[in-house]
């Protein structure tokens, strides 16, 4: 399992998870505890694969910016949905989309 952290936003901090192999699966939904390269452990709350989240789902774990636009990371400039929001940091770090992205989000 990779563990990969991502830009910050004013609300929210978001990790990406990606499995290598499908037994890594059960661990994706036992674990809630992270540790950062400085050794300090942060609890996320898993929102899901990235494929199957909904803006329903996404409801309250992306928050827009003041003028209701989302923030995007893989260039200069605002989006229209949560949706979108995510997969601009996922397109800003070229990951690879076929494989398994699960999607934490943690409040400041």
């Amino acid at each position: 399992m990779k563990r990969v952290f991502f830009e910050k936003d004013s609300h929210k901090d978001y990790l990406f998870v990606i499995i290598d192999q499908e037994k890594e699966l059960e661990q994706i939904y036992k674990v809630d505890n992270f540790t950062d390269e400085t050794g300090r452990e942060y609890v996320y709350t898993l929102i899901g694969e990235r494929k199957a989240l909904t803006p329903e789902k996404l409801n309250g774990h992306v928050v827009p910016q003041v003028n209701g636009k989302y923030k995007d990371f893989n260039k200069i400039g605002e989006l229209d949905s949560a949706n979108a929001c995510l997969e601009s940091i996922i397109d800003d770090r070229q990951l690879n989309k076929d494989q398994d992205i699960f999607i934490y989000v943690r409040s400041k």
